[in-house]
């Protein structure tokens, strides 16, 4: 392509190929061309370009690139006698080893050098000079231009700030060793005091000296340099600029905190006997912590082998969190087996690099995590039907009588009617327990639909089977339902307050499902509970955010196999819901017409259970319905929690 108008390509962006030949044309004779953008992807022939006319005896051009404000990578390398002006908004980032000898002006933008440059460079007011790239020449920053380091560090033969600018740094801990800004030899500033400001990262600061610019030549002290933004700070640390041996720094230094950190609690607890197989383990420490160097290990107490190793500065197992380290293990746990933790000196400091003395021993921090109990045993009689062989038996479209029926469950009681409401009876309000199942979607006939629901001492049975569908309906195909909830219900204008209290265990889990509704009939529900495939298990507000019930340590927490505690308070119009005692919802929904109650079992949505998937269980023990009159706001009648004395309001 030859070039015979110097402006032919000032808003267009040239991009080089391998194939590329651009010419610059000697008729015109003011020697200057104006790309918009500028961009090769590649080096090598015909990614390159000459700086240079294509007379005879060639003449220098000057290219002017930005002007269309896009940003573009050109990693070809530019040659030959020519200048370059950097204008526009956008970024310039030059990848090659170019060779042009003529001048560079950054007039606009950003001119990032992520290769070389042998190019004298003036960086003018409002532009910027970046990368991690050498200009094998000299640098002027005129008044208001600015210099951004890269992350690994910007050379330069000389530096001169000829008024006042800008220094910003992106990382502190990138250069410990190495300085952001390397002046092979004399760095120049204009000798008006603070006339450079250097602006550093904002985030938490840790005590030591971190490497700014490195130079040859020039400067004896920080008089012509100040601080713009800085590091967060600990109360009693200081940050300073200083001047120390060809180099000027950043140093961090902490008055009078010589007292390391002690471990305040841990999570679980120390020789703590009941412990999830996926739990995180939770270091908590008196003051702010940070990685030091080594690993911290997990061991068996029977053998002292090693379970895993966690290196405290590259481990993505390991979270510091201010006062926490958060040590979350890459698989679960074997059972039947007891742990420690083990935490050498000088693999966690503090803030001022005091370090925590650690645990050595094996009785400092121990676990043990149990042979899960057995929650159930299925009989295996009657025989579980594939729905297939049930469909052609029920009524579509209608309910149906029944029956329907399915294995015997034996419930461990022992192991699963525990918690705050598990070991006790069952206790319904309105027109009592009834439940909808994929043929019937009302019925108190509960013996009658064994398939889907049991009841074992104190505990619900709720199953749902691979392909089971809703067929009571119109919604048939879809829709799987095994749900209790109690007959009749409430409106706000009704002026009660009604309480659900209950015990989950999530016995076998293999799709997630929605396990509990406040229900409405006319408006839906308010408020719901979604078990999530992997055991996860959030709050639904239906006006408001969702929330996933986490542990200590913030991550969700696993409910396969295990259980929680649910309540929740409704008058019709606000509610409220705990989850293991902790409040998860206190919100409200407008329901001004219909009735409202309790459902909880397992509800599919416009879903079933999909194969590869066989059958869920879900076991709810001790499930009681309670009402007092006053609406949720204003009620203020104690109510004594069955299992325990402690009144609620």
């Amino acid at each position: 392509m030859v070039l015979n108008n110097r402006l032919a390509l000032q808003n267009s962006t040239v991009i080089l190929s391998s194939d590329a030949n651009v010419v610059f044309n000697d008729s015109v004779t003011t020697n200057t061309f104006t790309f918009g953008g500028l961009s090769a992807l590649s080096a090598g022939t015909g990614f390159n370009l000459a700086l240079q006319n294509d007379a005879t005896s060639p003449l220098p051009i000057a290219l002017t690139v930005g002007g269309n404000n896009s940003s573009t990578t050109y990693k070809g390398v530019l040659s030959g006698g020519g200048s370059l002006i950097k204008t526009g908004s956008g970024t310039l980032a030059l990848a090659g080893a170019n060779t042009f000898t003529g001048t560079t002006t950054v007039s606009a933008g950003i001119l990032e050098v992520d290769g070389s440059s042998t190019s004298p460079t003036t960086v003018n007011g409002g532009a910027t000079l970046a990368g991690d790239g050498t200009v094998n020449a000299t640098v002027t920053v005129n008044s208001g231009g600015s210099i951004i380091p890269g992350a690994n560090n910007l050379t330069v033969s000389n530096l001169t700030f000829s008024g006042s600018g800008t220094l910003n740094i992106g990382n502190l801990t990138d250069h410990t060793s190495v300085a952001a800004l390397k002046v092979n030899s004399a760095l120049t500033l204009s000798g008006v005091a603070g006339a450079v400001t250097v602006n550093l990262p904002t985030a938490l600061g840790f005590n030591g000296t971190y490497r700014l610019i490195q130079f040859g030549s020039g400067i004896a002290n920080t008089s012509g340099f100040t601080l713009g933004t800085v590091p967060t700070l600990a109360w009693n640390q200081t940050g300073s600029l200083q001047v120390s041996g060809g180099y000027l720094n950043y140093v961090i230094t902490a008055a009078g905190d010589t007292t390391p950190p002690t471990l305040s609690n841990t999570l679980p607890i120390n020789n703590a006997t009941n412990i999830s197989a996926s739990a995180d383990l939770v270091a908590t420490f008196d003051e702010t912590i940070v990685a030091g160097t080594g690993s911290i290990e997990l061991r068996r107490i029977s053998d002292g082998s090693l379970v895993e190793s966690f290196n405290v500065t590259s481990s993505s197992r390991l979270t510091f969190s201010t006062t926490r380290l958060i040590i979350n293990p890459t698989n679960n746990l074997p059972t039947n087996q007891t742990y420690y933790v083990l935490i050498p000196t000088g693999t966690i400091k503090d803030t001022s690099g005091n370090n925590y003395a650690g645990l050595s021993a094996n009785t400092g921090w121990r676990f043990t995590v149990p042979v899960l109990p057995v929650l159930y045993t299925d009989s295996g009689s009657p025989a579980n039907p594939l729905w297939s062989a049930i469909l052609p038996t029920l009524n579509v479209d209608s309910p149906d009588p029944g029956p329907v029926y399915g294995s015997d469950i034996d419930v461990n009681n022992a192991a699963v009617e525990v918690g705050l409401y598990g070991n006790r009876p069952v206790v319904m309000l309105g027109t009592g327990l009834r439940i909808h199942v994929a043929c019937n979607t009302s019925t108190s006939n509960l013996a009658d639909f064994t398939r889907w629901f049991q009841t074992d001492g104190n505990t619900h049975v709720l199953r749902v089977f691979v392909d089971d569908e809703n067929t009571a309906t119109a919604r048939a195909g879809t829709s799987s339902h095994t749900e209790a909830f109690m007959g009749g219900g409430w409106n706000y204008t009704d002026g009660m307050t009604y309480e659900w209290t209950a015990r989950y265990t999530i016995a076998r889990l293999q799709q997630g499902y929605c396990c509990f509704q406040l229900k409405n009939i006319d408006n839906d529900w308010a408020v719901q509970l979604s078990m999530g495939t992997n055991g996860s298990l959030t709050v639904n507000n239906r006006t408001g955010t969702d929330v996933v019930v986490t542990n200590p340590d913030g991550s969700s927490k696993n409910f396969n196999g295990g259980g929680f505690d649910v309540r929740v308070l409704d008058d019709g119009l606000n509610y409220k819901l705990w989850i293991d005692g902790v409040l998860y919802a206190d919100s409200s929904y407008s329901r001004p017409t219909g009735d409202t109650t309790f459902r909880w079992g397992m509800y599919f949505g416009a879903n079933n259970l999909n194969p590869p998937s066989t059958f869920n269980i879900v076991l709810v023990s001790g499930a009681q319905v309670k009402s007092w009159p006053g609406r949720l706001t204003a009620a203020t009648t104690p109510r004594t929690k069955d299992n325990n004395a402690i009144a609620l309001s």
